[in-house]
């Protein structure tokens, strides 16, 4: 699957809520998702931008590998991604493989769709929330960027490690706790 998607830091978290419901889209989830992040020792999948990670929530369990980004205004990757019964037991079976983990999150997020994109607010302790616009073209991700209200250079195209970075909290374990 090819992911298209851009992100709008620093949003209001209930204006743009109710801007999204004002323009008929529908709210579809509100949950905590927990992700755990892998990597060899010597960090050569992120060196290439490449993610392995583990999503252990109630509603999802699955794992995924995101390749590196293409080179756009947007985040382009192809992802490739599947269900699991036991995420334990897939992380033990990627630490066999010798990856190692190196981050750990937990995020609230709440899931809209407007125009059959996904709009999704995320929100991390200690800083401010940041959408997530997701669509299957450029073009689809764009109208719903200037629906909201914005613009494509209001956007960027770092995916959430990079955020958290950016906020300086990407010190291997976040969590509400």
């Amino acid at each position: 699957m090819r992911e298209i998607e851009v992100k709008i830091l620093e949003i209001d978290k209930e204006d743009l809520s109710d801007n999204i419901l004002n323009l008929g889209g529908e709210q579809t989830e509100e949950r905590v998702i927990i992700d755990t992040f892998y990597d060899y020792p010597d960090h050569r999948l992120s060196k290439r931008g490449d993610i392995v990670r583990v999503r252990n929530s109630p509603k999802e369990k699955e794992v995924a590998y995101k390749c590196g980004p293409e080179k756009s205004e947007f985040n382009i990757r192809r992802e490739i991604e599947t269900k699991v019964g036991d995420p334990k037991t897939m992380m033990e079976i990627i630490e066999k493989f010798g990856l190692v983990v190196v981050h750990h999150t937990e995020k609230k997020r709440t899931s809209f769709e407007v125009d059959k994109v996904k709009v999704e607010i995320d929100e991390y302790p200690e800083i401010p929330p940041f959408v997530e616009i997701e669509g299957p073209t450029e073009d689809d991700v764009k109208n719903v960027v200037e629906k909201l209200g914005f613009s494509m250079n209001d956007t960027t195209n770092l995916h959430g490690g990079q955020i958290l970075k950016k906020y300086g909290k990407y010190k291997g374990k976040i969590d509400f706790d």
